[in-house]
């Protein structure tokens, strides 16, 4: 139940500013008084732009995963080096 609500208050986050800044890109153009389409340009401008933010922070995310993975595999491979014959065999089985 809470998992719904909380989906649900996401999703109307999202709606009410998507719904905010329209309004307020088109209540810009109308208050500098040039034609609406002019509108249309900004609000594409805008999406563009959030969608290059979630492109970006994707692979920001990916990144720092594969840092991660590599850590993960060098501290592996420190230990490995450290051990010595049949515990060092095992350890490869586990691998």
């Amino acid at each position: 139940m809470k998992d719904m609500i909380i989906r649900f208050l996401k999703i109307f986050f999202i709606a009410a500013v998507g719904i905010s800044g329209i309004l307020l890109v088109f209540a810009l153009v109308l208050a500098l008084g040039w034609p609406w389409w002019v509108g249309f340009f900004l609000l594409l401008i805008l999406a563009g732009l959030g969608i290059g933010g979630v492109f970006l922070r994707r692979m920001w995310l990916k990144r720092r995963e594969q840092r991660f993975v590599q850590q993960v595999i060098e501290q592996d491979e420190a230990r490995m080096r450290k051990l010595k014959g049949k515990e060092k065999d095992e350890l490869k089985e586990l691998q």
